[in-house]
């Protein structure tokens, strides 16, 4: 199970990445892209979550699904504020996307750890 919630949380994240990208360089935003990376977020954190509940997992796992817990509701906040007009912040865009990567890192230490 944590296998999974590894693969899905790093494919939101190049999916976020190439959303970054694409804002960047090009000023073009796509619904699919935001979509997709939010439901592989919810899927791949809540594949964490379980296995969190009924696995003997990490420390790192735990706190890594604190930090991606935390990086949803900025996500949350980042998608509430956001004008259609206008993009995301890149200063809170930043904010996401580290302490997101932060949370993917201690899940992968924690994953390291457990074989």
């Amino acid at each position: 199970m944590l296998l999974y919630s590894n693969l899905l949380l790093i494919l939101a994240a190049v999916i976020g990445f190439i959303m970054i990208f694409l804002g960047l360089h090009y000023h073009r935003r796509s619904l699919i892209l935001v979509i997709c990376h939010v439901l592989f977020a919810v899927v791949g954190l809540a594949s964490l979550l379980y296995a969190i509940t009924t696995e003997f997992i990490s420390q790192y796992n735990i706190a890594a699904a604190v930090l991606l817990m935390l990086t949803l509701i900025i996500g949350a906040i980042l998608a509430a504020l956001r004008d259609n007009k206008q993009p995301a912040p890149i200063p809170a865009v930043t904010v996401h996307a580290i302490i997101g990567l932060a949370g993917i890192t201690l899940l992968l230490l924690g994953s390291y750890q457990s074989f």
